[in-house]
């Protein structure tokens, strides 16, 4: 082959010095998912510093890259909703019609709740942190350029960190065996949250494998082992509701993959999407027959929901109250779970409809773009982002820095190519200040996580416990049968 001369040369250096940056540029894509899952994950158990990581990252990444392209159509006013939507917990409850239900529970528990709706402020301060963080590494991951080569890579990336967090499972079941059946069932949040998360990276690990299979190459068939890593992890947390939507997944995208492709119908593509439904499904009807001849439930107790929505339809509890009102033990809301349906509980019927268009938006510009295009795996990813959802409806996802991070991913790798240069781009300067805000938010939190600053409400409630406590050990023997038969 001759070597470019002349004129040409010109034409050919930029063409592969923007093929290098195209490369650099999702090789960066790869490393921030990455990174920022795992980091995410260490900050889990404390909400302090899952807020000094995500705030710190997203606000990083916006400052190295301003330039932020739009989604487009009403996605983006939505966003800005989802951003502004807690904030509206701070009205007055004096405002909000039909808040009896609020006085009785004053009156029960003998104490002021403020006059906001919101009784616990600085939990909604910190559930809208972590959803403007979302938002921000959303958008700055929706600016990544993507491409047939670079989209099966990154959604291999997702099913390795199913892969990581289920061998960090295994492991703390492996070491925790004699002394505790139930170590790291809370891995990722609360059990089921940890199963759901861990279903929606099986699905794409499982989509990445079929696709390995099918075209022969031995790095997207490495999916396999991640695959089975998740699958034997869901098998001991024993969580039907992770299950039921991850089969009717795998179901819904072979089939659509057998439809669009015929080379798909190969026989060896047939028999490894047969042995993997036939084994999750047994799972998922088994969950279903145990729920149909015992006293179980596949869908966690909507009570607290229906109370919420019954009483405060539009605004709910106030993002981030539900285990607050659940801590009061008052006679409204002492048996309610505080953990299902926080998104219906908290936001109200605002935030579900702002949940319902942002599907809709979603579902459209990827039917622009074609849902079995770059074999299926914006298909696939759209379907994990759909579990990933479905964690945030049913469970406390929506709080969980974790499910929002790789939601946001999901939904990224499922719409276009991207690009730098292409679509329409909010300015710079807003884009910059934003960034500057979000760092310095999570060096702050950082900063009280070092220091042990009471900036979370969990913190500050620790420390009064600890101060009563201390009062009540130095208070002699009779104020202290005082102070009892005044409590009684």
């Amino acid at each position: 082959m001759r070597p470019v001369s002349g004129s040409l040369a010109g034409l050919a250096s930029p063409m592969i010095s923007k093929q290098r940056g195209w490369r650099r540029e999702w090789h960066g894509f790869a490393l921030v998912l990455l990174a920022g899952a795992l980091l995410l994950s260490l900050g889990i158990r404390n909400v302090g510093l899952a807020i000094g990581i995500f705030c710190g990252l997203s606000g990083l990444a916006l400052l190295l890259r301003p330039r932020v392209k739009k989604l487009g159509g009403w996605l983006d006013t939505c966003l800005l909703l989802v951003v502004l939507l807690p904030w509206l917990a701070l009205l007055p409850a004096s405002w909000i019609p039909s808040m009896e239900w609020r006085e009785a529970a004053k009156e029960a528990v003998a104490l002021p709740l403020g006059y906001a709706l919101a009784i616990a402020p600085l939990k909604l301060v910190e559930v809208s942190l972590l959803l403007i963080a979302a938002v921000g590494a959303l958008y700055f991951m929706r600016s990544r350029p993507l491409d047939s080569i670079s989209r099966p890579i990154l959604c291999m990336v997702v099913a390795w960190i199913g892969g990581l967090w289920s061998a960090g499972f295994l492991f703390i079941q492996l070491m925790s065996q004699a002394s505790s059946d139930t170590a790291g069932m809370q891995l990722l949040g609360s059990t089921p949250l940890t199963a759901m998360i861990l279903a929606a990276c099986g699905l794409i690990a499982y989509g990445v494998s079929l696709d390995g299979i099918r075209q022969k190459k031995a790095t997207r068939l490495s999916a396999l082992i991640p695959l089975m890593m998740i699958s034997v992890t869901l098998v001991m947390l024993q969580s039907a509701i992770a299950f039921i939507p991850l089969t009717a997944c795998i179901l819904v995208w072979t089939s659509s993959r057998l439809v669009a492709s015929p080379d798909s119908r190969a026989t060896r593509v047939f028999i490894f999407a047969l042995i993997v439904i036939a084994i999750h499904g047994s799972f998922a009807l088994q969950g279903f027959r145990e729920a149909f001849h015992s006293d179980s439930q596949i869908l966690p107790d909507p009570s607290l929901a229906r109370f919420a929505l019954t009483e405060s339809p539009f605004l709910g509890l106030g993002a981030g109250q539900s285990e607050t009102w659940q801590a009061l033990d008052t006679p409204l809301t002492s048996d309610f779970d505080a953990k299902s349906f926080a998104l219906w509980t908290e936001l109200g019927l605002f935030g579900f409809g702002l949940v319902i268009a942002l599907t809709l938006g979603f579902i459209g510009k990827l039917r622009k773009r074609g849902l079995y295009v770059e074999s299926g795996y914006r298909w696939l990813t759209f379907l994990a982002a759909a579990i990933f959802a479905l964690a945030a409806l049913l469970f406390e996802g929506y709080k969980n820095p974790i499910v929002l991070f790789l939601l946001a991913a999901t939904i990224v790798l499922s719409l276009g190519h991207g690009g730098r240069f292409q679509g329409h781009f909010f300015g710079e300067r807003p884009v910059r200040i934003a960034g500057w805000l979000l760092l310095l938010c999570g060096c702050f939190y950082l900063f009280a996580y070092a220091t042990a600053l009471p900036v979370t409400h969990d913190q500050r409630l620790a420390n009064i416990r600890t101060h009563v406590v201390g009062l009540i050990d130095k208070t002699d023997a009779p104020s202290r049968d005082r102070y009892a038969s005044y409590l009684n």
